[in-house]
């Protein structure tokens, strides 16, 4: 099939497997994979631009411990751009003896990854879940879970960045577990912008359980970081997050109950600086652990923090949505764009229901399944046009014919479908 000269290719109706349909594909095309499990160890080809889609969570990759499960490998930064989409997706069962990225491996490519659950894979080394080296690839909605690093020199069981710049929106990593450093992210000499994440329950044996950050900017925006611990017994150390010669930046966020410190802040020279506004650290700036005295000067402790607890409604079962009373409700940056409008007039500093922002991870909206209703008026068996049909708060106007049709009706929806027309009597439908 082709559209606009991009085809579409189909597996396993085209192609038995990922692979070869890969390797078939030119700039533009989309490979559509069916539901089902594919034990394969991808290669991605040089070509850009491809669209590779499965159908959701049933749609599985699976690594057979073979090998990382998706290799994006280049000689040249840029070879592979954005225009690469990996959508929908889980990744699993990747094992890579020799290194890093046992699910997915970056290396000078900027793919952008969507919908995805990467689970239960291995590295030897760094990376256990996505690993990427000199690439700036976009990871969202995705859920990066079960994931182990076994290095004990690097980490990074769910996320292992370097000299990259990394993207993320709407991730959920949890549960993941590194023999060293970064039982969540490990990040080193890169730059992580990460937007509405959610990290908890991660497990280090060093330091950094959710976060470790070693020469590198770190930003975060709504932020949930919970329950992320570690197992050393020496020296300072972070269950949440430990930045370390890093440009660090905290917004909107909830950093809370991790083991040993939620923080730790550490730098010993100009060039590095922590700012926290409009967040909830647990125990507040003084709870900060600070390396040296130096570092204390480069925290920079902004407006709009809370010291209090969070009040999720179930953390023990993953629920971390906040309850009615929570003060971090509506409690997030009034200006989170800083244009200079606040958020009763910029709904670039609202939530999805129209409201100032919230402090932490914020779940996506409920999907909102839509339905369409047709039917038809008569008269004596005789289609009567020009009848204004009304459902709820929509209304539509029938066809010649007497024909009609609603669209977007929410599932579930109940109520009256009526029918008007001066001179007619028409009996109302009941949907329910």
């Amino acid at each position: 099939m082709s559209v606009c000269g991009a085809s579409i290719i189909q597996v396993p109706s085209d192609y038995a497997n990922i692979q070869d349909a890969l390797n078939a594909a030119s700039e533009g095309d989309t490979v559509k994979v069916s539901p089902g499990v594919y034990y394969e160890n991808i290669k991605w080809p040089s070509t850009d631009g491809i669209q590779l889609l499965g159908t959701g969570e049933d749609t599985v990759i699976d690594g057979g411990q073979a090998g990382h499960v998706i290799e994006l490998s280049k000689n040249f930064i840029g070879t592979i751009s954005n225009k690469t989409l990996i959508s929908n997706f889980t990744i699993t069962n990747g094992k890579h003896f020799d290194g890093r990225g046992g699910g997915i491996y970056c290396k000078n490519t900027n793919p952008c990854l969507s919908n995805l659950v990467i689970e239960g894979n291995y590295a030897n080394s760094t990376g256990g879940g996505f690993f990427a080296i000199d690439s700036n690839p976009e990871l969202s909605n995705s859920v990066i879970k079960g994931n182990y690093a076994n290095s004990t020199l690097h980490g990074g069981a769910g996320i292992s960045i370097m000299y990259s710049n990394l993207k993320l929106k709407n991730v959920v990593i949890q549960e993941n577990t590194s023999a060293r450093h970064g039982g969540g992210i490990y990040s080193t000499d890169s730059e992580l912008n990460a937007t509405n994440i959610l990290i908890v329950k991660n497990f280090s044996k060093d330091s950094g359980g959710g976060i470790y950050s070693l020469d590198s900017t770190i930003n975060l925006a709504n932020a949930t970081i919970h329950s992320n611990s570690t197992n050393a017994n020496q020296g300072v150390n972070a269950g949440g997050t430990i930045l370390i010669s890093s440009n660090s930046s905290i917004v909107n966020s909830i950093i809370w109950d991790n083991s040993d410190y939620d923080i730790i802040f550490y730098c010993s020279s100009e060039g590095y600086s922590l700012k926290v506004e409009y967040s909830n650290i647990k125990g507040g700036k003084k709870a900060i652990g600070l390396v040296t005295d130096y570092s204390m000067n480069k925290v920079k402790w902004l407006d709009g923090n809370l010291i209090t607890n969070p009040s999720f409604v179930d953390p023990e079962s993953d629920d971390y949505h906040l309850s009615k009373d929570s003060q971090c409700i509506d409690a997030g940056h009034p200006d989170y764009d800083s244009d200079g409008i606040t958020w009763e007039n910029d709904v670039d500093d609202q939530d999805e229901i129209g409201t100032r922002m919230d402090m932490g991870y914020m779940y996506p909206a409920p999907e909102v399944i839509l339905h369409s209703i047709s039917g038809r008026t008569t008269s004596n068996g005789v289609g009567v046009s020009s009848v204004e049909i009304s459902f709820l708060n929509q209304k539509v106007i029938t066809n010649n014919e007497g024909q009609f049709t609603i669209h977007n009706i929410p599932q579930n929806s109940e109520g009256k479908v009526t029918a008007l027309k001066k001179g007619y009597n028409f009996i109302p439908t009941y949907i329910f």
